[in-house]
């Protein structure tokens, strides 16, 4: 017994050892009763006084093994609540954002023209040509579009790959980007040298632009106006007032036939004898004068409504042709030769021998 007590006596638990015993042991402690027993058996021997035999037999203290399980499994959670953090502040808005950058490289299979203010036409039998200086949508077909891809324009052919050299002023960002297309909103760029412009791509600021090949189905073509808008502007007007010229005297040099023109001729006033006498020797080839009205009518409203058109948009011009001939060409002229039919006929029977002549050697 004597020996037990010495033996517990060095292995006693000071006042300040108990003391300072982290209270964090006690966490891990599911049972009350347990907890009862920890404080129970800290507390023996606190002072230094001697113990009985019945306290050393129920003195019990902490098995290690069990004291290094609780550290572990400590020191395994403050781990996992620092991940926890860590993943937390990377995903919010306060964690630094990583940017991707690919390196994958473009490829262009074709394109096509989705939309445009006027509408394109084929030039070289398969080449899409649209108006210079117009907004136009185009699609481009192949692979390794980003949404950081970017296209530009050259005049030079090249093979696919090679690095782009001498490009027009004028770069575009994807606005759609699909699984095999991407989308574009262009304005046609002037054609300065040549007609043809080849296609330029990348898919980062600091690449260079690789040439996707000089096939004809990978050429874009701009052209430019039929005529200056200026010079558009005086033609509409000359041919606007051709066809009041033509319509009126459909019914005013029809009306009348050579009968008629005798009697003016003789018994009219003297400009209506000097009318009538400029007019009879064109109306005597009645047919010939017939058909040049019809034909210089028709082919002035024709190449009105070409002008009109190539100032604005199909609907624009069609409308608008249909207007300007309707009520300018057509009512209006009509409503004055019916009265002064004589007079307009006279003043302007040279333009009618112009067109007679034409018809003539037409036939011939």
């Amino acid at each position: 017994m004597t020996q037990l007590l010495y033996g517990l006596s060095e292995i006693a638990i000071s006042e300040n050892e108990i003391e300072e015993t982290p209270r964090e042991e006690v966490e891990d402690l599911t049972d009350d009763e347990e907890t009862k027993t920890f404080y129970r058996d800290l507390a023996v021997n606190k002072y230094g006084d001697e113990v009985q035999d019945v306290v050393v037999e129920t003195f019990s203290y902490k098995n290690p093994s069990e004291r290094f399980h609780r550290i572990r499994r400590q020191a395994d959670s403050n781990v996992t609540e620092t991940l926890k953090e860590i993943q937390n502040a990377s995903e919010s808005s306060l964690g630094a954002k990583v940017r991707t950058i690919s390196n994958t490289t473009i490829r262009v299979m074709g394109f096509r023209i989705e939309e445009s203010t006027k509408e394109p036409k084929i030039v070289d039998e398969m080449i899409p040509s649209v108006l210079r200086e117009t907004l136009f949508t185009m699609r481009l077909f192949g692979e390794g579009f980003t949404e950081e891809t970017v296209i530009a324009f050259t005049h030079k052919p090249e093979n696919y790959g090679t690095t782009c050299h001498n490009l027009i002023n004028g770069e575009y960002k994807v606005k759609v980007v699909e699984n095999t297309s991407a989308l574009f909103e262009l304005i046609a760029p002037p054609p300065l040298e040549d007609y043809k412009f080849y296609i330029c791509a990348k898919n980062s600021a600091n690449e260079e632009f690789v040439h996707q090949g000089n096939e004809k189905w990978k050429i874009l073509g701009t052209h430019n106006k039929l005529l200056p808008l200026w010079a558009s502007l005086i033609l509409i007007v000359i041919l606007l007032m051709l066809a009041s010229l033509f319509s009126g005297l459909n019914l005013g040099l029809m009306a009348l036939d050579r009968t008629e023109l005798r009697i003016i001729a003789n018994t009219g006033t003297e400009k209506e004898r000097k009318y009538a006498r400029a007019i009879m020797p064109v109306r005597s080839h009645g047919n010939y004068l017939l058909c040049t009205i019809l034909l210089s009518n028709v082919a002035v409203n024709s190449t009105f409504t070409v002008i009109l058109d190539d100032l604005t948009s199909g609907l624009v011009a069609v409308i608008g042709s249909t207007l300007a001939i309707v009520f300018i060409a057509e009512i209006t002229p009509q409503a004055i030769c019916a009265r002064h039919g004589l007079l307009i006929g006279a003043k302007s029977i040279w333009i009618m021998k112009v067109g007679n002549v034409c018809n003539i050697v037409g036939v011939l």
